[in-house]
C-alpha cells in the first residue's frame, strides 16, 4: 500500500507513489488508518500540509491508499503512467488496461471486471463491474481501450446505466446466475429465471388452490443503492390474466398473485429494472 496525494487542484489523475509495477493495471482504494474515504472527505494536495506531506493531518483530510485490484474490491482506475519513483492513474474515461482473459474473446460493449494481478477481465457475473470494453481482443498481455466505471450508480455495483446505441435503448445482456425463492403454491424447483440484474425472464410454476398469496421472490446478484422499479410484461397466457403484481427492494424483486381460485401452469414474465 502507498499513500497518494491529488497532483493539482480539481483532477480525475492522482499521483502517487509506485502503485503498480506496469501502466494498464487497476487500482482500488484501500483505508487509511482504519478509516475509509467516504463521501464529504477532502482530498489532500501537496500544499495543505507543507513541505512534509505525510505529517500534521487536520479533520475530514485523509491521504488515501491505493493497491492493485484484488478482484473482490472497488476498483478506482487503471494506472496510466509509471515512473521510478511515483506512478499516476486515471479516476475515469476512456482508458488502454492490460487484459488478462487469455483465449477468451472480448469484443466491443461487453461488461469487463478485473483479476488479481489487476488486469481486466471478461465480467463473470459476480465480481464488481468495471466498465465496457470499446474495441475487440483476444489474447492476454495486450492492451484494451475500456470505457472506465461507466456506470450512473455508486462504483462496484454491477448495474451499469442503460445507454442510447444507433437510437436504441442499450441495455446491459451479460447473462450471470440468479437465484430465487418461492412461497404457497409456486413451485421453487420447477420455476426458472434467466437473465441478469438488468433484464430477463422469470418463469412462475404454480399449480393448485391458492389459499393466500403465492409468489416467487427474485434475488439480484447485486443490490442496488436503493430500491429499483421493476417492469413486468406476461409472456405466456397464465401470466397475462388478473391477479399479477410485482413489488421491490433493494436486493431483488418479488412476484405475487393476489386472487383465490386455481393456478396451474406456467405464468412467464419478461422483466426490466429500472434504477
Amino acid at each position: 500500500m502507498s499513500y497518494a496525494t491529488v497532483d493539482g487542484g480539481f483532477t480525475s489523475v492522482i499521483r502517487t507513489p509506485a502503485i503498480g509495477s506496469y501502466a494498464g493495471a487497476l487500482v482500488y482504494q484501500s483505508t487509511v488508518g482504519g478509516n475509509t474515504i467516504t463521501s464529504g472527505d477532502y482530498l489532500e494536495t501537496p500544499w495543505q500540509r507543507g513541505a512534509n506531506p505525510y505529517s500534521n493531518l487536520t479533520a475530514n483530510v485523509l491521504t488515501p491508499q491505493f493497491a492493485v485490484c484484488d478482484a473482490t474490491s472497488i476498483p478506482v482506475g487503471v494506472v496510466t503512467n509509471v515512473q521510478s519513483s511515483w506512478s499516476e492513474f486515471a479516476l475515469g474515461g476512456h482508458v488502454r488496461a492490460s487484459y488478462g482473459g487469455g483465449s477468451t474473446a472480448l469484443t466491443v460493449n461487453d461488461l469487463v471486471g478485473c483479476n488479481a494481478s489487476g488486469a481486466v477481465i471478461p465480467w463473470n457475473g459476480t465480481s464488481p463491474v468495471i466498465g465496457r470494453a470499446l474495441e475487440n481482443i483476444n489474447g492476454s498481455g495486450n492492451r484494451v481501450w475500456i470505457s472506465l466505471l461507466d456506470s450512473a450508480l455508486p462504483l462496484g455495483q454491477s448495474q451499469l446505466s442503460m445507454t442510447l446505441a444507433s437510437n436504441h435503448l442499450n441495455v446491459p445482456t451479460t447473462s450471470q446466475t440468479m437465484s430465487w425463492s418461492a412461497t404457497g403454491i409456486v413451485s421453487s424447483s420447477s420455476s426458472t429465471v434467466v437473465g441478469n440484474d438488468n433484464r430477463g425472464t422469470a418463469n412462475v410454476v404454480a399449480s393448485g388452490s391458492v389459499a393466500s398469496t403465492p409468489s416467487l421472490t427474485v434475488t439480484f446478484g447485486t443490490a442496488y443503492p436503493v430500491a429499483p422499479k421493476v417492469m413486468l410484461t406476461p409472456a405466456s397466457a397464465l401470466a397475462a390474466q388478473a391477479g399479477w403484481f410485482v413489488s421491490s427492494t433493494t436486493t431483488g424483486f418479488t412476484i405475487t398473485y393476489s386472487l383465490f381460485g386455481t393456478l396451474s401452469g406456467t405464468a412467464s414474465f419478461n422483466y426490466l429494472i429500472l434504477p
